[in-house]
């Protein structure tokens, strides 16, 4: 598997038109999910062994004033944050049911036209759906087995630049350029711990990725689908702001490579 194969929804929409469509499309879901930080655990303060000692009681008024415990008062979550890559709108790939990710999204005033695909020969479930307002279908989510989601995969509107991301994840591991039209290719940026793909737009394959590149769509992966991706593509290293051909997935010096697929028994 190649990675240029997780450009399959807009490959998708490729083939249904004459010519090519527009990466950069307004009309694509709105969405800002890669600018929620995911929630930090403040550090529990250190006591000063004078401070644990029993309290001294005093007649002085102004000792009236209770003080917050430092160790209850010590975990601080921002509630806006609590959603954060991989999870989107609270389905997290790896975590959430196939029933439960199916409720959110039927439930969201935001999204429509869920339709869903399914198949008696096999385990795997999908199901696509798109922004109010949009005659595009631009997202899907994906389950292998049918149970828990395994993929979240949005095409969404070039609101969000890579070096906002950067600057809110750290820069990525590994990315990989793959064309797509006469002007247009698409750096994929992987995010291995996230675990995330970043789909950055790139003007042709004689384009340069920069802080103001646009973001064009995002997977949200359980950790085994970013295991599987890792473990059977040849990938870049992330290198920083480059050309296309640097990171081409078809050329240079790759710096892993896919593990080889054993052969069954007879």
């Amino acid at each position: 598997m190649r990675i240029y194969l997780l450009l399959a929804l807009v490959l998708l929409f490729a083939a249904a038109c004459s010519t090519p469509p527009e990466l950069r499309d307004n009309t694509l879901l709105n969405d800002s999910s890669l600018l929620t930080p995911a929630p930090t655990l403040a550090p529990t303060p250190t006591l000063d062994p004078a401070a644990e000692a029993a309290p001294t009681l005093s007649t002085d008024a102004s000792d009236a004033t209770p003080t917050l415990d430092p160790l209850t008062d010590a975990i601080t979550i921002d509630e806006d944050a609590v959603c954060a890559p991989p999870c989107w709108r609270g389905i997290t790939p790896g975590v959430t049911t196939w029933a439960d990710a199916l409720n959110v999204i039927s439930n969201d005033s935001t999204l429509q036209n869920l339709e869903i695909q399914s198949s008696e020969d096999s385990t795997a479930r999908g199901a696509s759906f798109r922004g109010v307002g949009s005659e595009v279908t631009c997202c899907q989510i994906y389950s292998s087995e049918g149970s828990t989601v395994d993929l979240v995969a949005l095409q969404v509107a070039p609101t969000t630049t890579i070096g906002q991301v950067i600057e809110i994840w750290g820069e990525p591991d590994y990315a990989l350029g793959t064309p797509f039209s006469d002007g247009q290719a698409v750096l994929n940026l992987i995010y291995e711990d996230v675990p995330m793909v970043v789909f950055v737009f790139v003007a042709g394959e004689s384009g340069s990725v920069t802080t103001t590149s646009e973001i064009v769509a995002v997977w949200y992966m359980a950790p085994t689908e970013m295991n599987t991706l890792i473990t059977n593509n040849a990938l870049h290293r992330w290198e920083g702001y480059d050309t296309f051909s640097a990171y081409d997935a078809e050329a240079g010096t790759f710096d892993t490579t896919p593990v080889p697929t054993a052969t069954p028994t007879p």
